[in-house]
């Protein structure tokens, strides 16, 4: 499931409990007002002033977050789908440089491998050259001048 599927998920919970939230405010509000008059004593007053009340006033700040953060990850998502895409982009691109770094690599043993080679022959060159210049001195030849 990509980044970007997953905070559309969650935007749309994010709608439906603000939804649930404000119904239940309304039901809150209704209930807990019923209750606290079901005291002809102080203790209804007080319920109503020490609970019911806070409660209710907290469902607005609690559905203004709830809206805050389903605008944030609104914004979020676009977002989310380009931060894919790249790495998308830059995976594919990371398997293009392995490939061509493997290529380097075979082609830098195939290097080191001739260049193995033509060492070997420079020495072997270089040992008939000797060979062939004590035979030119042994005959009394001058040797050759040096270059």
């Amino acid at each position: 499931m990509s980044v970007s599927f997953a905070l559309e998920q969650i935007v749309r919970r994010l709608d439906d409990s603000s939804t649930l939230l404000l119904y239940h405010s309304r039901t809150a509000e209704h209930d807990y007002g019923e209750a606290g008059h079901l005291w002809r004593d102080r203790r209804g007053t007080s319920f109503i002033r020490r609970f019911a009340v806070p409660m209710v006033d907290s469902f607005p700040r609690i559905g203004a977050i709830v809206a805050d953060q389903g605008r944030h990850l609104r914004l979020a998502q676009p977002k989310a789908g380009e931060a894919e895409t790249a790495i998308a982009r830059i995976l594919g691109m990371h398997d293009v440089v392995v490939q061509a770094l493997s290529e380097v690599i075979g082609l830098t043993d195939q290097a080191q491998h001739l260049a193995a080679a033509a060492t070997g022959r420079a020495h072997e060159g270089a040992a008939k050259a000797e060979t062939i210049l004590a035979g030119l001195s042994a005959l009394g030849l001058p040797p050759a001048p040096e270059a």
